[in-house]
């Protein structure tokens, strides 16, 4: 039998969100359940509430974080994010 890697998702929790962004905890998790909404209304599952895959958050956001990841490679797993509106 073959093992499988178990790969860990690196997440942001409020507080992350908070001291990036400047906000209070209350946007601060209005961001985070937009964000978890756009996932998966995309089909995609974000199974710890309160938290956003770093990954997501940092291309959301135009971090560098993200553009230093993914320089070299096409991922567009969330779509385009030009004509998204934030409700908070």
């Amino acid at each position: 039998m073959q093992e499988q890697m178990v790969t860990e998702i690196e997440m942001y929790d409020c507080q992350d969100v908070m001291k990036m962004l400047g906000c209070k905890q209350t946007t601060a998790y209005r961001v985070i359940k937009q964000l978890r909404k756009e996932l998966e209304d995309n089909g995609y599952m974000s199974p710890i509430a309160g938290k956003i895959q770093k990954s997501y958050f940092d291309k959301r956001f135009g971090r560098k974080e993200y553009k230093d990841a993914y320089r070299n490679k096409s991922h567009d797993l969330h779509g385009s994010s030009a004509d998204r509106n934030w409700n908070l």
